[in-house]
Parts: structure tokens; C-alpha cells; sequence
């Protein structure tokens, strides 16, 4: 909306006000602003008039702190260089204005009517906006008088739109609602630092509230504003709000106080009423009260029953404005500043529930996932989803909780996820998921399935270890290097009897008797045993099902060969007459230690029977090739072991 079109708006307000400024009520009818008749923009040729010589004839000095219309000779000063009218109303002409020296266009306003009680109204409004300088109340950059002593004031240009045209656009629920609620807070702003400063407006509604071109917000129209108790003596221009009787306001947004006239009652709390009525136009597209005449409108203002609000408007939004708009003033919001905060947490919790919506429509596409089986290939794949789904809805539940502890939607959100993650863990047997979400809210019911689950998988754990323990007490490659080097040891020792039995028997007769060379064996013996306690100490091998097969046999056959021994002696032939027994015996215990470990040892086996044969052939030279084979054997077999890998 252009610059003249905005000023045609306040000025055909102040048209239909009169001249009775600071106590007075508006009874205008509810048609749009434009079209109230006598606020048609001010014609260029008027300026030539009258005007034209009271605007062109100023004098160069500028009073802005001027009380009255009788200030002095205070004018414009000459630097202002009106360009074109923007409108006229009943108290007041609006031009817009040049003013070189820095550049920038104003809003030249000349009081039109030349009654003292209006010039002096004129003045008080001018004086408590320029007074009022804050972000969201126009600035007023200059108060003068003209030569013929009527008051005029240079304001910023502002150019954009009202409040009220913007709700007739676009008004009620919806994405247009964050907007008008940013106008809101800004509205509130600046009463409450009117408040502060001790200023009642006592006239808000959206036709006083322009948005600039930009989003700036501004209060206008001053013009009904008393002074609150806890204001200064500045202010004493301004009639008490305690002492003032009689209607005042736009009879539909008025309090019940204004409707009522009464001025003991009227105090922050009364614009905090006007707050709500704007809030309720935002909300609905029609004002707080309506009736057919302006009696039944100011009945409406003074019953000022609770609205009952379209199911579309927030529930929490439509019980703030009713308390705002409450009969009582007791029962309103303390001050603007009190509204402000229950909006701001409107808003926090209008957010909370976006989130939680957020989180909801999360929720509902990882519950859909989690019921669907994924082929093999897309395991991965469907595990990430599941974790990005989970984390993204979990956050927008916890920052919604944040935002709002007390919001079920977000609660109880939170609860669907946690149960829905749970009964995923749960049946997939991730513990540690199960675990992490135990402490989340809404795992009371899951915990004891969590427990049991535990206690399943350590059974299960336990079961595995045994397992793994039998398989590895099975394992021969855990004990072949250090049983590698045992029969290597062996072998080694077996050369050393070997050799000095040979010796021994070509010594002679009194040097190869049985006891000697059976002296040597059990010295071989006694020293292949020594070596392996040695090379063995420290080793694990103690509980190896494959160490004690590979004891128990060879113990067995020792005891084997022992009883063919003393079975050799008792039938009375001489020493070593049955060794090929012997070694069919040592034949028999690798063969089946083989099956039992490695089947490398079969070779062994076949050595030792194959020895078995060719002492029954050889007999003179038993001992001899029996030693020879276990010195290979044992020695083949110990450097196999010790090559062997675990």
C-alpha cells in the first residue's frame, strides 16, 4: 500500500474522532477504511490556497519540544520541501515532504482545525510519540507551528500497508498465522515500553498498526493515550487514565473498562485487552465484538464472553486470547509484557508440536521398514535406514520435549519409538541396542525381556566358550611344535642308545650283558624325559585332549613292551629276543594315535611294522634296526610338527 493510501486511513480516523481528542469514542462503522467518504487524498491544486501560504512561508527555525499551538513563532524550517499531499482528514492534512540537507523523504502532518482545545491535542499526540521512541513506534522527527501557529510534525515516510488489510487478506490458521504473530509480538513490544514509560494507548487495533514494506512494524495514532500511574512528570500534558469518564476506543476491540467509561478500572491490563481483540481478528478475519448498532456493540465490549474458537485454531492460542480479552481485569495477563511471554511460549510449543509431527511421520516410515523383510543383499542397506529413520525421529522427539516437557505428542512419540526400536532389538538379539534404549522413556514394559535376553545370550556365550575350549583341547596343531620338539629330543636320544649298544656289543661279550645295555636305554630314557620337562615347562598344553591321547598311547605302549620284556625274560630267552614284538607294538599305538590326529603318523606306523618284518628276518641286528627306525621316525615326525602351524 502506497504511502497516501496509509495516511488516508489514520487521517479519516481522525476524522471521524472530532475534536473532542483525549476523551472521546470512535463510532465508526465496520466498512473498510477506504471507503469512508470524506477521506478522499487532497488534491495538488488545495495546496495553492490558504495552505499553500501557510506551508510556503516558513520561518527558518524549528521548536521541537513545542507545548501548545500558542508556542511562539516556531516553524518548519526551510529545508523541508513539501513534494505532493498524501491525504486529509478532520484534524490534520498529511504531505509528503523533502527534506535535502539529509537526503531522505518524510511525512509532513499540519494541524487542519484552528480550535485551541485541537491544536493542543495535536500537540500532546505529537509529544507522547516522539517521546516514545522505540523500534515499533514511528519516529517523529521534528514539532514546529506554522506561521499562523498551528502545529505540524515531520514523521518517517513509512510506506507498506495496515494490519487489518493484511488480516482481511489473509487471516485465520494457517502459515499466515506465524506472520501476524510476529506483528503481534512487535505490537506488544512497544505497549509494553509505553507502559514502562508510563503511557496507556487506550486505542490499539490492527487499523493503527502499519507493516512496512520490509516487515517493520509500528503503533500509530497516539491520540486516545493517558498517562498511568507510575508515569513522570513529563507527562503531565496527558489526563490521568484513573480520572477519565466516559466510552473511549473503536467500540469493537474495546475493553470492558472503555465501553463502560470506566477510568478507575482502565490500567496496563486494559491494552492488554485491545492485544487479545487484535489477536482475535487474526485468528477469525472479524473483530471482537459485533452487533448491528453501536449499542449491541458495546454490550458485546462490556459482557465480553469467552469466544468460542473454530476447532482449526490452536487450542492453547485460543484460551490465551480469551484470557487477554477476560470481562475482569484481574483475570487478564499482569501486563504486555505478561502476554508477551505466554505467546513466546505459545510459540515454543506450536514449534514443540512441529517437531513432534516431524518425528511422527519419522516414526511411521521406520515402523513400515521394520515390517518388511529385506532380501540378503539389502541388509546393510535396510541397517542404515533403520538407524538414520531412528536418530532423526528421536531427535525431533527429545528437542520437542526440550522445547515443551509437558507436550504428549512429543511424550508420547517418544514412547512409540523406544517400544518400536525395542521389540527391532529385541527380536534381532542386539543387546547392546536393547541395553541402550532400556533407560529411555517408555522401556518399563521391556525390561524384563531385556534381562532375559541377557541371560539367553551368556548362556549361549558359555556354551560357545566350552565348545571352543573341547575344540581346542582337540586341535593337534595346538601341541605340534612343542611335542615336535619332544620326539626330536627323542630321536636324538634314541641314536645316543642306539649307537652305544652297537658299541657296546662289539666291545664284547662281558660289556653287551642285558643289565648294561638295558642301563643305556633307561639312561636315553631318563635323559629324553629330562629334555622334555625342560622344553615343555610353561607350555599350555597340559589340558590338550591331543597331549594326553598322545601320553596315554605311548604309556600304553611302554607297558606293552615292558610285558614283552618280562615276558622274554620269564620263558627264559636272552635279552631282546622278542623285539620284533616290540616293534609291532609301537606299529600298532602310532597307527592309531594317526586316526586320532594326523594321518602323517601312518607313515610312522608303517616304519615301525615294516622293522617288525625285517627283524623276524635279521634277528642278530634287532636292536639295531629298531633304533635306527626310531631315530628316523621320531626324528621325520618331530621336524613335521615343528613346522606345523597353529
Amino acid at each position: 500500500m502506497a504511502s497516501s493510501e496509509i495516511w488516508k486511513e489514520l487521517l479519516d480516523r481522525e476524522a471521524a474522532l472530532g475534536t473532542e481528542a483525549t476523551v472521546r469514542m470512535t463510532f465508526k462503522p465496520r466498512t473498510a477504511p477506504t471507503e469512508i467518504a470524506d477521506a478522499t487524498p487532497l488534491p495538488a491544486t488545495v495546496i495553492s490556497g490558504e495552505l499553500a501560504t501557510r506551508i510556503g512561508s516558513v520561518a527558518p527555525t524549528l521548536r521541537s519540544n513545542a507545548p501548545a499551538a500558542s508556542a511562539g513563532s516556531a516553524a518548519i524550517p526551510p529545508d523541508y520541501r513539501v513534494l505532493a499531499p498524501l491525504g486529509e482528514g478532520g484534524m490534520g492534512i498529511v504531505f509528503r515532504a523533502m527534506q535535502p540537507a539529509l537526503g531522505r523523504e518524510i511525512a509532513l502532518k499540519v494541524a487542519k482545525q484552528q480550535e485551541p482545545h485541537a491544536r493542543a491535542s495535536f500537540v500532546s499526540e505529537a509529544r507522547v510519540t516522539g517521546r516514545l521512541e522505540h523500534a515499533n513506534i514511528v519516529p517523529l522527527h521534528a514539532l514546529g507551528t506554522l506561521p499562523d501557529g498551528a502545529p505540524c510534525i515531520a514523521l518517517k515516510l513509512v510506506q507498506g500497508t495496515t494490519w487489518r488489510k493484511l488480516i482481511q487478506e489473509r487471516s485465520g490458521p494457517g502459515p499466515q498465522l506465524k506472520e501476524h504473530l510476529r506483528i503481534l509480538q512487535s505490537v506488544g513490544n512497544a505497549l509494553a515500553f509505553a507502559h514502562q514509560q508510563g503511557v496507556l494507548h487506550r486505542d490499539l487495533k490492527p487499523d493503527n498498526v502499519m507493516v512496512a514494506e520490509f516487515g517493520q512494524v509500528f503503533v500509530m495514532d497516539w491520540g486516545l493515550a493517558a498517562r498511568l500511574p507510575n508515569g513522570s512528570a513529563e507527562l503531565a500534558y496527558l489526563p490521568e487514565a484513573s480520572a477519565l469518564r466516559g466510552p473511549a476506543g473503536t467500540p469493537a476491540y474495546m475493553a470492558p473498562e472503555l465501553a463502560r467509561g470506566d477510568g478507575a478500572a482502565s490500567d496496563a491490563r486494559t491494552d492488554v485487552y485491545l492485544l487479545g481483540a487484535c489477536l482475535h481478528e487474526a485468528l477469525t478475519g472479524r473483530p471482537r465484538h459485533a452487533g448491528a448498532t453501536i449499542t449491541e456493540i458495546l454490550s458485546a465490549a462490556d459482557r465480553s464472553e469467552p469466544f468460542a474458537f473454530p476447532p482449526e485454531v490452536p487450542a492453547e492460542l485460543a484460551a490465551l486470547c480469551n484470557r487477554a480479552c477476560a470481562r475482569e481485569p484481574s483475570a487478564r495477563f499482569a501486563d504486555a509484557l505478561d502476554f508477551l511471554k505466554a505467546l513466546e511460549t505459545y510459540l515454543e510449543h506450536e514449534q514443540a508440536e512441529l517437531l513432534a509431527a516431524k518425528g511422527a511421520r519419522l516414526l511411521g516410515d521406520l515402523e513400515a521398514l521394520l515390517l518388511r523383510e529385506a532380501p540378503p543383499e539389502e541388509t546393510e542397506e535396510r541397517a542404515r535406514t533403520v538407524q538414520r529413520l531412528y536418530a532423526q525421529s528421536h531427535f525431533a522427539f527429545q528437542h520437542a520435549k526440550e522445547l515443551w516437557p509437558e507436550s504428549n505428542a512429543a511424550r508420547s512419540g517418544a514412547r512409540k519409538l523406544t517400544a518400536a526400536m525395542l521389540e527391532h532389538a529385541l527380536h534381532g538379539e542386539d543387546l547392546a541396542l536393547a541395553r541402550r534404549l532400556s533407560e529411555e522413556e517408555g522401556a518399563e514394559p521391556f525390561r524384563a525381556r531385556i534381562a532375559e535376553l541377557a541371560e539367553r545370550i551368556a548362556a549361549r556365550e558359555r556354551e560357545m566358550e566350552r565348545l571352543r575350549e573341547a575344540a581346542a583341547r582337540h586341535d593337534w596343531k595346538h601341541v605340534a611344535r612343542p611335542l615336535g620338539t619332544v620326539l626330536i629330543a627323542g630321536a636324538c636320544c634314541g641314536a645316543f642308545g642306539t649307537l652305544t649298544s652297537a658299541a657296546l656289543r662289539s666291545a664284547g661279550r662281558a660289556w653287551s650283558s642285558p643289565l648294561i645295555l638295558m642301563s643305556v636305554w633307561m639312561l636315553a630314557l631318563l635323559v629324553t624325559g629330562g629334555l622334555a620337562l625342560k622344553l615343555l615347562r610353561g607350555r599350555k598344553i597340559s589340558f590338550s585332549a591331543v597331549s594326553e591321547q598322545l601320553a596315554g598311547t605311548w604309556l600304553a605302549v611302554g607297558v606293552a613292551c615292558l610285558g614283552v620284556e618280562l615276558l622274554n625274560w620269564r620263558m627264559g630267552h636272552p635279552p631282546f629276543k622278542l623285539l620284533p614284538v616290540t616293534a609291532l607294538f609301537l606299529g600298532v599305538g602310532v597307527a592309531s594315535l594317526a586316526f586320532q590326529t594326523h594321518r602323517v603318523l601312518l607313515g610312522v606306523a608303517a616304519a615301525f611294522l615294516g622293522t617288525s618284518y625285517w627283524m623276524t628276518v635279521w634277528p642278530e641286528y634287532g636292536r639295531e634296526l629298531l633304533g635306527v627306525t626310531l631315530c628316523l621316525a621320531l626324528g621325520a615326525l618331530g621336524l613335521f610338527l615343528r613346522r606345523v602351524k597353529a
